[in-house]
This record gives structure tokens, C-alpha cells and sequence, in this order.
């Protein structure tokens, strides 16, 4: 009898009605296995055992309850529970094996594409004895459906971007490669499909993306997320977020907001030329202009943080023009403001 199930749309893409009959779905295959929860949910006609003759003595149900140890389990999951098919990994002729999410969803998958992948046959689920390569078998993965989308994404180098996942989904998936044997540093480096999802976190979620990369040692993925991180008061790093970065980063990362202060100090600290003095322009009046400079820019430093704007410290130092009458002066501060603008501009900005 056909069963038609329509589902919604979610994180790993929208799901199409799947039509669960003969064409669809094959008779489970069975193993033996210790699994004392599923028998129940089975008819007992489905177990057409050989008894001994003190087992004949039982009555079915009794006998089929005394088996508890040595259930039988089928590789196909429960049919009262309704399934999802993902988009992304629909069921095509060359597929061999499914991967089915905790929360019921089915993704079609090429073993060898996977095996390829992983140095432990995909956490040793796709160790089964005996198994063919068209078996198409039915395999329970201990993942949410948006984690396991993200981690076939990588396996199959497509970008996962569309579904627009969380950082929490995909800093959890990151963390899950390492249990199904996948090389975390092979497959978040420039120009992949995760190193461009990830990245597209860093100015909203930098310190976090930043201590992702640095727990895997990735460092141009913290390269990217250590330019929105100019603003961040490294005092109010937590013990666990310091342990979780690690000496080597952590310090990169005092080094570049320490780099840009001292850069800032270099750029401010050489007031505008002065020129010959004039009845008009003073040597005493140029000196008073250098020190109104030398205040201000003592201040800008005081209180700036390594992401300061070149345009914040123009505003602070144009209105120096007020100060003087002499056009020389305000022509030789023009020229010093557009000389801190290009300089400032050329300060490395990352670790």
C-alpha cells in the first residue's frame, strides 16, 4: 500500500513528497544484533525461528520476549516514522548507501566518494562485514540532519552557503570531522567551500571564528576573522576562551592590537611643516600650532583602539585650521592630514 508524506522546508534544504511503497522502499533487510528495544515494534510473524524442542513449550510472545539479548535489528529504519529525503543528496542510479540523521533524514550518498574522505570508513559506520556495494544500505548517523548536510557538503567540495547555516551548526560540524576521519586542515583552506562559509561569519561571530581556526590551527581562516577583531578589548577574554585559542594565536593576536598602537604613535607624532616666518606667522605662533598637534594627537592615541578611522582622526585634527590665519600653515596641515591618512592606511590590519 503507497504512503505519500509531504514535509517542510528547512536548514538542509526543502524536501520533496516521497512516495514510501515498493518502488521506493525495499523489504528491510535483517541481522542479528543486540538491539532490545526495536522487537516490539515488529510483528512476530516476521521471526520464522527454528525452535528446540523446550522452546516449542513457550508460547510465542514468551519466547520472542526471552530473545531480548539477541533482537533481531533492520537495516532500514522504523516505517511508522516518517522520513525526509534531502535535495541536496536525492537517491540517484549510481548511489549506494544512505545516510540517515538522527532526526529521520535521508541522505543518498557514493560510498567510495565518502570513503575517500575519511581515514576511518566514516567513524566505522561504513564498516559492514559482508556488505556489497549495492546493497543501497540504510546507515543510523548519530548527527542532526544540518550537521551531517555540512559535513557531505565538504566531503563533496559543494558550498554549503545557500542554506545560509549557523555558526554554531558549522562550528559543530568543524568539530565532527575529526570523528569521522576527516582532515580538518584539508578541507577549510582558501578558495574551499567551508573556508568561504565559515569566513562569511567572521564580522558578526570573529571571536569565535577566531578560536575555531586557532583550536584547528587554521591560520588564514584567522587571518580573516582577526581584521574584526581590531575593536575587541582583549581584557575581557574569558579563561575558557583564552585556553580554547591557545598561546600561539593568543599572541599573534596581542601582537597586532600592540603593532597598530605603536604604528599609530608613528603616524600622529610628526606635526604639519612649518615654513619662514612672516609678520604675519610667527616661529613663536608656528610652535603653538605644533604643540596644539602634538595634544591632540597625544590624546587620539590615548584613547583609540587599534581599529581606529583614519576619517575619526582627520575630524579631530582639521578644525586645527581655525587656530591659525596663516594659509601656509593650513596648506602644510591639509598636506600632513592626507600624508596620516595614506600612511595609517597602509598598517597591517591582521595577525
Amino acid at each position: 500500500m503507497a504512503f505519500s508524506h509531504s514535509f517542510h522546508n528547512n536548514a538542509y534544504g526543502s524536501h520533496q513528497s516521497m512516495p514510501f511503497d515498493n518502488s521506493v522502499r525495499s523489504e528491510p533487510s535483517w541481522k542479528l544484533e543486540t538491539y532490545p528495544v526495536e522487537l516490539a515494534a515488529h510483528d512476530p510473524e516476521l521471526f520464522e525461528l527454528s525452535l528446540s524442542p523446550r522452546q516449542d513449550s513457550l508460547r510465542q510472545s514468551d519466547f520472542i520476549q526471552s530473545l531480548a539479548s539477541t533482537l533481531v535489528k533492520p537495516r532500514a529504519t522504523d516505517e511508522s516514522r516518517p522520513q525526509r529525503i534531502s535535495t541536496a543528496f536525492p537517491q540517484q542510479e549510481d548511489t549506494d548507501v544512505v545516510l540517515l540523521s538522527f532526526d529521520s533524514v535521508a541522505f543518498h550518498v557514493h560510498s567510495q566518494t565518502v570513503l575517500g574522505a575519511s581515514d576511518n570508513a566514516f567513524g566505522f559506520r561504513l564498516l559492514q562485514p559482508g556488505r556489497q556495494e549495492d546493497d543501497n544500505d540504510v546507515i543510523q548517523i548519530d548527527e542532526h540532519s544540518e550537521v551531517l548536510n555540512i559535513l557531505l557538503h565538504i566531503i563533496y567540495s559543494i558550498s554549503c552557503i545557500s542554506y545560509q547555516p549557523s555558526f554554531e551548526v558549522l562550528q559543530t560540524a568543524a568539530e565532527r570531522m575529526r570523528h569521522y576521519g576527516m582532515v580538518v586542515n584539508t578541507y577549510v583552506q582558501p578558495s574551499t567551500p567551508m573556508f568561504d562559509v565559515l569566513s562569511s561569519h567572521a564580522p558578526g561571530r570573529a571571536l569565535h571564528l577566531y578560536a575555531l581556526a586557532a583550536h584547528f590551527d587554521l591560520y588564514d581562516l584567522a587571518v580573516v576573522a582577526s581584521e574584526h577583531l581590531l575593536s575587541f578589548r582583549l581584557s575581557s577574554l574569558t579563561e575558557d576562551m583564552v585556553k580554547r585559542i591557545g598561546a600561539p594565536y593568543l599572541r599573534c593576536l596581542f601582537a597586532l592590537h600592540l603593532g597598530r598602537k605603536e604604528a599609530l604613535k608613528r603616524v600622529l607624532i610628526t606635526p604639519p611643516r612649518g615654513h619662514p616666518t612672516t609678520l604675519m606667522c610667527t616661529a613663536r605662533s608656528q610652535e603653538q600650532f605644533a604643540l596644539d598637534w602634538v595634544l591632540i594627537a597625544a590624546q587620539i592615541v590615548s584613547d583609540a583602539s587599534p581599529d581606529i578611522s583614519s576619517h575619526y582622526m582627520v575630524a579631530l585634527l582639521r578644525p586645527l585650521k581655525d587656530q591659525t590665519s596663516c594659509e601656509t600653515c593650513k596648506a602644510n596641515l591639509y598636506k600632513r592630514l592626507e600624508q596620516l591618512t595614506e600612511q595609517w592606511g597602509l598598517v597591517k590590519r591582521t595577525i
